[in-house]
């Protein structure tokens, strides 16, 4: 920001596009760590959450990029999410969707304990975000039609015999009318064109937990904490659709906390034993 002013100006998010790139020696020059690495034929680069990265080819070459991630990144999911949503950019997918999803599909205690506290962390928001609109007289909520997914929620697919994958980019038709599409606005526009995009209108979040519609404005949902901004009309007119109920998401929740648990409950047993004050080995 410092070193180019003039263009964050015009462009706040300028730092999520492929457009710019300054000089190593200036980062140096700022104190930020700089790493410097050649790829050979046969070899992977991995790049961690919040590194930027960027390259040139010495010669021919022919190389493949794919994102993915273990269970230690969720956090940085959670990160990567409030960022996204304090510049109005859209999602990729719906972290909170990947989060259920892996609740339901995965019953490793080492993702139970990644999961637990950006559940909670989610929950307690939405919940929260519902009291405030039940305040201001939005009372009417009702379950959330699951049958049509919208491009976020659809980009994340488990199943209980493998992990969670993420099906794609949200990028869904790359050409029209026998052109290639080459702007992102114009690849957003061609990809939810007949699709229902589960993102909040102000602030582009997913929609997946909690959503808000108003009957007036039929094209547009919000997420539950921009319900008054979405458009001019009352916040009391409006109602809200909630995907699970507050029982499923505490059985969720009470799932996950019990498979977290565990180590220290083996823990808690195993000093109990070693301290002679727990119950006989059942092998002695």
């Amino acid at each position: 920001r410092d070193y180019a002013p003039e263009l964050f100006v015009q462009q706040p998010d300028l730092l999520f596009h492929l457009v710019t790139m300054i000089s190593p020696k200036i980062l140096l020059e700022k104190g930020v760590n700089v790493c410097r690495a050649v790829q050979r034929a046969g070899e992977m680069m991995l790049t961690f959450p919040r590194a930027y990265h960027g390259g040139l080819n010495t010669g021919y070459n022919v190389a493949e990029s794919c994102n993915f991630a273990v269970t230690d990144w969720i956090p940085w999911g959670w990160l990567s999410d409030q960022t996204y949503r304090s510049f109005g950019k859209s999602h990729v997918f719906s972290h909170p969707g990947l989060l259920f999803s892996l609740a339901d599909d995965d019953d490793s205690i080492q993702t139970a304990m990644w999961l637990l506290p950006d559940l909670l962390r989610y929950t307690e928001i939405d919940n929260q975000a519902l009291q405030a609109l039940s305040s201001q007289g939005c009372c009417d909520v009702r379950p959330m039609d699951v049958s049509k997914e919208g491009v976020l929620s659809k980009a994340v697919v488990g199943e209980a015999s493998s992990s969670v994958v993420l099906s794609g980019k949200r990028v869904r038709k790359p050409r029209r009318g026998g052109a290639v599409v080459t702007g992102m606005d114009e690849i957003r526009r061609a990809r939810d064109e007949d699709e229902f995009v589960d993102e909040c209108c102000v602030c582009r979040t997913s929609t997946f937990l909690t959503l808000v519609r108003c009957p007036n404005c039929p094209t547009i949902v919000s997420c539950s904490e921009h319900a008054g901004d979405m458009c001019a009309c009352s916040v009391r007119g409006k109602y809200v659709e909630r995907r699970y109920t507050e029982q499923h998401i505490a059985a969720v929740i009470a799932r996950v906390t019990a498979r977290a648990n565990r180590p220290a409950l083996w823990r808690h047993q195993a000093e109990a034993i070693l301290a002679g004050g727990g119950e006989p080995h059942p092998m002695r």
